[in-house]
């Protein structure tokens, strides 16, 4: 069974898709959003959303007095030599 808090919360969730639904079927109706104010019959809030996780970037760090970075394919030098292995002094 759900806790009283759950449910609560599922009906107030119901109740505003109601709100946005009676709101918007007046909008459909020929109500404009003026009139609606006038009668006391807001906007519905709008929801905020969830914020996405933002990609993280790799950043250069510093080790022992020598700065890496990240190996990219455009940040090496082509040599030519057939050993792949990058050599830092």
């Amino acid at each position: 069974m759900p806790s009283s808090k759950h449910a609560s919360r599922g009906r107030i969730r119901d109740a505003e898709r109601g709100d946005v639904r009676a709101y918007n079927a007046a909008l459909t109706a020929g109500w404009s959003a003026t009139e609606l104010r006038k009668i006391e019959f807001p906007e519905p809030e709008k929801k905020k959303r969830a914020a996405r996780a933002r990609r993280r970037t790799t950043t250069t760090t510093e080790t022992n007095g020598t700065t890496s970075q990240p190996i990219t394919e455009s940040s090496t030098q082509n040599t030519g030599d057939t050993d792949h292995e990058r050599v830092t002094s």
